[in-house]
């Protein structure tokens, strides 16, 4: 009875290691999922730009336009799409900020970018451009 009592636990045991072993992942947030919150801070000035893609196909887009532009903020809201290294976004709502005065207005704004992430850093590179922008995981 003892080793039949053993053998059930142990079998319970190695089922629950293997069912929690082989979940899906669903937070997307390996290295290689562009899924999270990504800034790019201003090189010479305090402006901050943050994506942040959803794993329901949501993003945003914050941008705060530091001391060059005090007071001054804006968030685009859309969704987005990804097929093997290029990212497309269509915004469909922006709300803008500047010396207190807040504006919420409908848009139609898409944007297609070619990406890539090494080492939790984000490249965009903005369809018509050579070079790419670098965001940074958080």
């Amino acid at each position: 009875m003892k080793n039949v009592k053993f053998l059930s636990m142990m079998m319970l045991v190695v089922v629950m290691a293997l069912v929690t072993a082989c979940s899906k992942d669903d937070d997307g947030g390996g290295n290689g999922s562009i899924v999270g919150s990504w800034v790019q801070r201003g090189d010479h000035s305090d402006s901050v730009e943050r994506y942040i893609f959803n794993g329901d196909g949501t993003c945003s887009l914050y941008a705060d336009y530091g001391s060059s532009e005090p007071g001054r903020y804006s968030t685009k809201y859309g969704t987005y799409s990804v097929n093997g290294s290029s990212l497309s976004i269509n915004y469909t709502k922006k709300v803008s900020a500047y010396n207190g005065q807040v504006t919420e207005t409908t848009i139609s704004e898409s944007k297609t970018y070619t990406f890539a992430i090494n080492d939790n850093k984000l490249l965009l590179t903005r369809e018509g451009r050579s070079n790419p922008d670098t965001y940074i995981r958080e």
